[in-house]
C-alpha cells in the first residue's frame, strides 16, 4: 500500500523441489481485507530444465486477485541461459503482462551476453519494458524504457610478491523512453586498481552521468530539485584491508556532482573478529551536499554483530542511527538449524525517534521451515 500500511497475511504455503532434470516451485499466500485493501489472493508457478550441463530454460507463471471484482494482475513469462564453450554465456527473457486497463504494450524483454575470459572480460545487454507492462507481484524501479549497456574488463597479472594483478575496466548505460524514443539516462564509469594477494584491494572510479528529471522532487522538506537536464561528474576512492585479520576494514572517498550543486563523502568500515564465534563490523559514512536550494550534512552510523553458539545456532544484530530522518533502528535475528536446510528464525524489528524517543513501529516475526526428503 503507498501509506506503508500493514497488511495482516492469513497464511501461505512454498514447496519447492527436483524432479529429474526439471526445478519446481510453487508459493501461494492470502491477506486479510483492511479499510485500506481487500482481502488477497497470491500465486507463483517456477518450472526450470536443465540441458547440456550448464545451461536451463524455464518459465514462470504468476497471479494476484482480490475479492474486488476484476482486479487482479497476471504475468507469464519464459527465460534461458546458455553457457556455451567454457567461456560464453547467452541469456534472455520474454515476459507478458495481464491487467485490466494495462491492454497493449505490456511485455518486458532482456537479451545479455558475455565473455568470461580469465583476463579479459566482455558483456552486452539490452532491457525494454513497455508502458503497460505491470508486474504487480514483482519489482521494477522504472516503467516505459529501454536499456542498452556494455562492458569490458582487463585483469592482467602481475609478477610481485605481494599483487595478485591489476584491473582497468569500463561500463555504460544508456536509458530512453520506450515511447518516446528519448535518452533519459546516461551513465559512463573507468576504473582501475590493485588486487593484492591477501585479498586487500585499492580502486579508483571516474564516474561521468546524464540525468534528465520530468518533474521536480523534494530531496528535503526545505530544498526542491527542478525538472530538467543534469550532468554529473564525480571521483571516487575506495580501499578495503585483508579481511582475513582480527582487525580490517575499509575506508572511500567520494566527490563530485549532485544534481545542480556538489556532494563531498567520506566513510568506512572497522570489522573484528576476536575469535571464530564473533565478529563485529562498524560502519560510518558522512555526505556533505550544496545545492542551488541550501546545504545539508548526513551521518549514518551501523553496526552489524554475529555471534555462533555452534554450528547450528546464530544471532545476528544489525543497529543503525540515521541524523537525517533523526531514527534509530534495530534488528535483531535469532536462527536455528534443527535439521539439515530446515531452520526455526525468530526476529526483532523496533525503530524510534531520537528526538522524542517514541515508538514508530516494532515487530516479532516467527518463521519455521522443514525439508521433507521423497
Amino acid at each position: 500500500m503507498d501509506s506503508g500500511s500493514i497488511v495482516p497475511i492469513v497464511g501461505g504455503a512454498r514447496l519447492t523441489g527436483q524432479a529429474g532434470s526439471y526445478d519446481l516451485g510453487t508459493l501461494v499466500m492470502k491477506t486479510e481485507s483492511t479499510d485500506g485493501a481487500p482481502s488477497t489472493n497470491y500465486l507463483v508457478g517456477r518450472v526450470k530444465k536443465n540441458i547440456l550441463g550448464n545451461s536451463w530454460i524455464g518459465a514462470i507463471a504468476t497471479n494476484r486477485d482480490s475479492s474486488t471484482p476484476e482486479d487482479y494482475s497476471r504475468l507469464y513469462g519464459i527465460d534461458s541461459r546458455f553457457r556455451l564453450l567454457q567461456k560464453l554465456e547467452i541469456g534472455s527473457y520474454l515476459l507478458e503482462s495481464d491487467t485490466r486497463g494495462k491492454e497493449g504494450q505490456n511485455r518486458a524483454q532482456q537479451f545479455e551476453s558475455a565473455w568470461l575470459g580469465d583476463d579479459l572480460t566482455l558483456t552486452a545487454g539490452y532491457f525494454e519494458a513497455q508502458k503497460n507492462f505491470n508486474p504487480e507481484m514483482g519489482f521494477m524501479s522504472r516503467g516505459d524504457i529501454e536499456k542498452y549497456s556494455g562492458n569490458v574488463s582487463w585483469r592482467p597479472r602481475v609478477n610481485s610478491r605481494g599483487i595478485r594483478n591489476l584491473f582497468f575496466g569500463s561500463r555504460v548505460d544508456y536509458f530512453q523512453s520506450s515511447s518516446q524514443n528519448e535518452m533519459e539516462t546516461r551513465r559512463q564509469n573507468f576504473n582501475g586498481g590493485i588486487s593484492f594477494l591477501n585479498n586487500a584491494f585499492f580502486n579508483f572510479n571516474v564516474n561521468r552521468g546524464f540525468e534528465r528529471l520530468l518533474e521536480p522532487f523534494d530531496i528535503r522538506d526545505d530544498i526542491e530539485i527542478p525538472a530538467g537536464d543534469y550532468h554529473f561528474n564525480d571521483i571516487n576512492i575506495f580501499y578495503n584491508s585483508d579481511r582475513s585479520k582480527a582487525i580490517g576494514g575499509n575506508v572511500f572517498v567520494n566527490f563530485g556532482d549532485f544534481w545542480n550543486g556538489t556532494r563531498r563523502s567520506i566513510g568506512g568500515e572497522l570489522a573484528i573478529k576476536p575469535n571464530y564465534r564473533l565478529n563485529i563490523q562498524v560502519n560510518y559514512n558522512r555526505n556533505k551536499v550544496d545545492l542551488v536550494g541550501g546545504s545539508f550534512v548526513t551521518d549514518l552510523l551501523g553496526s552489524r554483530i554475529k555471534y555462533s553458539f555452534n554450528t547450528r545456532m546464530f544471532l545476528n544484530a544489525f543497529l543503525q542511527y540515521n541524523t537525517d530522518a533523526k531514527q534509530f533502528s534495530s534488528n535483531i535475528r535469532f536462527r536455528l538449524i534443527h535439521h539439515p536446510l530446515s531452520d526455526l528464525f525468530i526476529v526483532y524489528n523496533d525503530r524510534r525517534d531520537t528526538q522524542t524517543g517514541e515508538l514508530l513501529d516494532r515487530a516479532i516475526i516467527f518463521k519455521f521451515t522443514n525439508l521433507f526428503n521423497f
